[in-house]
């Protein structure tokens, strides 16, 4: 530098690089050391910020192309990762101060290919899979030790199961190439069945109390589709409300045993009843 003070020291032998390359900050701080072997990069290889600090360290394996990088985050937590052919290949760490793994993900050939672990104070939060670098296969995910979530992926696209436990719902759910085809939610002894069709409740909705069958709503592509059933503590149809059109209804009510109580239908403003202990159906205007 201007100043005296050494910018670069390299060492070399018969012309070409052996020993230690040394890089100077202009204060006499050393920037940079890099380890060469016949002009090739070998054991080490160091850079510093500034202010003294590691920014990282790299260590050369005996082959060349596969090294070691560890790098220095400033806040303390550090990164491993390994190189071959200059892509990410094998583990990658992500490490705090305490020296616990944090993060611990899995790559070949420089694509996330295997599991990817995130830990909060030494306990696992999540495992993913994944295959060249799309989620593929099962994900689970915790909660102080407690499996909270599972689901199952497909070429980056939800597949197969979900379940989801909390304190006091828990779902599970069938998705195909990311679209949801059905659901169930429990809610202590309450239990609901929705079919979906392109991630709308399409189909029917059907609501159950320990297992036995309460309401049954008919749905279309997320709306409400013109038919509701309600059912009796046994599980026997109590009574069925058809919307035809907003003029044209029909209502049905049943006795426990599954014979019809009375049935109204209404067109405009005409209604129709019939009664079973009536010797004939009535009819209304209004």
């Amino acid at each position: 530098y201007p100043t005296g003070h050494i910018k670069e020291s390299t060492q070399y032998k018969f012309g070409i690089k052996n020993g230690c390359d040394i890089s100077y900050f202009p204060d006499g701080g050393i920037s940079h050391i890099i380890n060469y072997k016949n002009n090739i990069k070998c054991i080490n290889e160091l850079d510093n910020n500034i202010d003294g600090s590691l920014n990282y360290i790299i260590k050369y394996d005996k082959i060349p192309i596969k090294y070691t990088l560890t790098k220095f985050l400033r806040n303390k937590n550090k990164l491993i990762i390994t190189f071959y052919n200059k892509e990410i290949d094998g583990e990658l760490f992500i490490i705090d101060k305490k020296n616990n793994v944090k993060q611990l993900i899995d790559f070949v050939q420089g694509e996330l290919h295997g599991s990817y672990k995130k830990f909060h104070n030494e306990s696992i939060i999540s495992l993913i899979n994944y295959s060249f670098g799309k989620r593929h296969g099962l994900a689970y995910y915790w909660n102080n030790n407690t499996i909270e979530k599972m689901c199952n992926y497909k070429f980056n696209m939800l597949d197969g199961i979900l379940k989801y436990w909390g304190s006091e719902l828990q779902i599970e759910a069938l998705y195909f190439s990311n679209y949801l085809t059905q659901c169930l939610y429990y809610i202590d002894s309450k239990k609901i069945h929705i079919d979906y069709k392109y991630n709308k409740p399409h189909g029917y909705y059907r609501e159950y109390h320990n297992d036995t069958i309460n309401h049954k709503i008919k749905l279309f592509n997320g709306t409400f589709d013109k038919i509701y059933k309600k059912y009796y503590y046994t599980g026997d149809i109590q009574s069925e409300y058809i919307y035809h059109n907003k003029n044209d209804i029909t209502i049905t009510k049943y006795d426990i045993y599954g014979m019809i109580k009375y049935k109204i239908t209404k067109k405009d403003t005409v209604y129709n009843i019939y009664h079973k202990s009536s010797n004939k159906n009535l009819t209304y205007t209004f």
